[in-house]
Order: structure tokens, then sequence, then C-alpha cells
């Protein structure tokens, strides 16, 4: 039980970091892009 809890812990944080990850990389290319920062933070 305590090793499932672990797990779905760890595969939640990593999920967190590659979603930030992501973001921060949309972003990246958005501005590189010429698009406003503000509507790609909008979505």
């Amino acid at each position: 039980m305590w090793g499932q809890m672990t797990n779905i812990s760890g595969d939640l944080a990593v999920t967190t970091v590659v979603g930030r990850w992501n973001d921060a990389v949309e972003f990246s290319a958005g501005v590189w892009n010429g698009e406003s920062p503000t509507e790609r933070a909008d979505g």
C-alpha cells in the first residue's frame, strides 16, 4: 500500500514538473514567434 502511494506521489511530481517544463517551452516558443506573453498565459 505504501509503495503504491509513493509511486503515485512520484508520478504526480513528475507530471507537474514535465507540465511546467512544457509550459516554459511553449512560452519561450511564443515569444520567439512574436506572440504576446500575456496572450500565451491566458491560453
